[in-house]
């Protein structure tokens, strides 16, 4: 009876560490590569109506980002190609064209939009630029009168 007992619990024993071994913590997200950054904002977008039925423009600093409720997705013009991500601030993934919902067609940017858009940053840019060099002008000052 002994020996019925012991190669049991041997066994036991073998399964419950291999069971334990078998443990895979899952790799933590990440964002894929060549993709637009996350969105970051502070409270949820507003959805506003298109056109379109079932699709809502996102009201975000960042353009062409929206709703398709059909789909219940995200999607986002980028980069010159439809990107999907599960909520509005998450990670975005490539979409090949074949799997873009026909309903945004309508909403892909025109080559004039896109290069307006790529001004306006471009601005934006050169503004932030002036922005900083008139505070370090003025730290500067300040570190002077400080000096003297």
């Amino acid at each position: 009876m002994k020996s019925r007992i012991v190669p049991s619990a041997a066994l036991l024993a073998l399964v419950t560490s291999a069971c334990l071994q078998l443990q895979v913590s899952p790799a933590p997200a990440s964002k894929p590569e060549d993709t637009p950054e996350r969105i970051q904002a502070a409270s949820d977008p507003e959805l506003v109506p298109t056109q379109v039925a079932g699709v809502l423009h996102a009201q975000l600093e960042v353009p062409d980002v929206y709703y398709v409720e059909p789909a219940e997705r995200w999607f986002r013009y980028a980069m010159n190609q439809w990107f999907l991500a599960y909520s509005w601030n998450g990670y975005w993934f490539p979409l090949p064209p074949g799997e873009v919902p026909p309903q945004l067609a309508e909403f892909v940017p025109t080559i004039e939009q896109r290069e307006e858009r790529r001004l306006t940053r471009d601005e934006e840019l050169r503004a932030l630029e002036e922005e900083l060099r008139r505070i370090e002008a003025e730290e500067a000052a300040e570190r002077a009168q400080q000096d003297d």
